[in-house]
């Protein structure tokens, strides 16, 4: 499609799933049950494909590669079947009840032939991780759905039951640990979030405003850390590597700092207001100090993606915040205002417009996902 497209009816506004790349000209109408028809895969179709039912709609996930013309029509009880993970099949599979819908959880590899009808409450037995088992496994009491968490990979027979407030132990990210637990109290379900790796033994009691301590990426710490104010959760996010001791308070307007992308800064931030809490969006990387303070129009100025701007930018009117979407690198100055009728030219992915585009009608905003990228014009 070399030449301006058409108007499509809005039942069309999809036909880029069909991934047929070999359709150069208009394409039909097709009726609305069709329009996740490239979940078929089905490369070898470079025609307009058929009216399939609305219970084949994701027949792709069989990931049958080897069907090159319509599929069958499949009951509804085998939607997922592909989640078997059985290769071999390169037919119209079977049946299965609708307990079986997960089977392939169980990552036994080695079974290629139709599985057998497992109990509802071993329907996520595959957590386990235990990799020798290649028979149908044993069924677990419900309170040990997630025991694959305890990352014990030594144990190659069915566990034992582990009380509820252990759910979450394998957080502690403990691999010397090869034998069941402790049981620790409710207030230190999240202890691994401290990576503290060289902790070989059943962990502290932390207070549970501590939880998230280890957002303050300090790896140097190998014994139970000090209480920070809930204010300074979220210290991490300023991603100052080189503080080895505890940080300062920082009051709450300086809680997403980091976003400033500063990584020359090896003190404590100064607090900016909170109109500037996006300001890293500029992606100005080469701004090694505070930065100023912007109106609040400029907010998403980086979406610009003008990288040659290493000053504090000019302020755009608000019709204009999302124009980076035009992807149009060359332009390193400030843009000018569009319609708001073409916030989402780009999506036409026409990377050769080094120049304000035309005004497309609105029931065009997706042409892009016809994925015709010969077009080399205004549209």
């Amino acid at each position: 499609m070399c030449h301006p497209p058409s108007c499509l009816p809005l039942n069309f506004i999809h036909d880029d799933l069909h991934s047929d790349s070999s359709m150069c000209h208009p394409p039909c109408c097709l009726p609305l049950n069709f329009i996740h028809y490239d979940l078929l895969s089905d490369s070898s179709m470079c025609h307009p494909p058929c009216c399939l039912p609305l219970n084949f709609i994701y027949y792709d996930v069989l990931s049958d590669s080897s069907m090159c013309h319509p599929p069958f029509c499949l009951p509804l009880n085998f939607i997922y079947y592909d989640r078997l993970l059985d290769y071999s099949m390169c037919h119209p599979p079977f049946c299965l009840p609708l307990n079986f819908i997960y089977y392939d959880l169980l990552s036994d590899s080695s079974m290629c032939h139709p599985p057998c009808c497992l109990p509802l409450n071993c329907i996520h037995y595959d957590l386990l991780s235990d990799s020798s088992i290649c028979h149908p496994p044993c069924c677990l009491p419900l309170n040990f759905i997630h025991y694959d968490l305890l990352f014990n990979s030594l144990m190659c027979h069915p566990p034992c039951c582990l009380p509820l407030n252990f759910i979450h132990y394998e957080l502690l990210s403990d691999s010397s640990m090869c034998h069941p637990p402790c049981c620790l109290p409710l207030n230190f379900i999240y202890y691994d979030v401290l990576s503290d790796s060289s902790m070989c033994h059943p962990p502290f009691c932390l207070p549970l405003n501590f939880i998230h301590y280890d957002r303050l990426l300090d790896y140097s710490m190998c014994h139970p850390p000090f209480c920070l104010p809930l204010n300074f959760i979220y210290y991490d996010l300023l991603s100052d590597s080189s503080m080895w001791i505890p940080p300062c308070c920082l009051p709450l307007n300086c809680i997403h700092y980091d976003l400033l992308s500063g990584s020359s800064m090896c003190h404590p931030p100064c607090c900016l207001p909170l109109n500037f809490i996006y300001y890293d969006l500029l992606s100005d990387s080469s701004m090694c100090h505070p930065p100023c303070c912007l109106p609040l129009n400029c907010i998403h100025y980086d979406l610009l993606s003008d990288s040659s701007m290493c000053h504090p930018p000019w302020s755009l009117p608000l019709n204009f915040i999302y124009y980076d979407l035009l992807s149009d690198s060359s332009m390193c100055r400030p843009p000018c205002c569009l319609p708001l009728n073409f916030i989402y030219y780009d999506l036409v992915s026409d990377s050769s417009m080094c120049h304000p585009p035309c005004c497309l009608p609105v029931n065009f905003i997706y042409y892009d996902l016809l994925s015709d990228s010969s077009m080399c014009h205004p549209p």
